[in-house]
């Protein structure tokens, strides 16, 4: 009598099925674990003055402020990128105070609008340089 399939170590105890190619990622190459962040005292990097210098903010409405979520916020959404929306209008009064005492300009225009206008006509400058 032949010895069943599984013991004689020729053939797959499935015929259809193919093992898995050398490098597939967990035959050969078990995953190694991610290393752990060191601890500091701040794991966010300390923000960067450009990111004040070269955005800007402006007045939005509150209808508008909820179908563009917060784009009026622009310079709190950059220098804090994980804080929800709904806590930047009382951000944007800390950050106004910090750039007046470090010396930093505060962009910021009273409507949408005038915040277009402004962004088109720095893009006319930058074209003619």
């Amino acid at each position: 009598m032949p010895r069943p399939h599984f013991l004689r170590g020729d053939e797959t105890p499935y015929p259809h099925a193919s093992p898995p190619p050398p490098s597939h990622p967990h035959t050969l190459n078990p995953p190694s674990p991610k290393p752990k962040p060191k601890p500091g005292p701040n794991p966010n990097p300390s923000p960067n003055p450009n990111q004040v210098k070269t955005t800007c903010d402006f007045y939005a409405p509150f209808w508008q402020g909820l179908h563009c979520a917060g784009l009026g916020y622009q310079i709190e959404h950059h220098l804090f990128p994980t804080v929800s929306i709904c806590h930047f209008p009382q951000v944007s009064k800390i950050v106004m105070q910090a750039c007046a005492d470090f010396g930093l300009p505060y962009h910021y225009y009273n409507s949408w609008g005038h915040a277009v206008v402004a962004h088109y006509e720095y893009l006319k400058e930058m074209g003619r340089r």
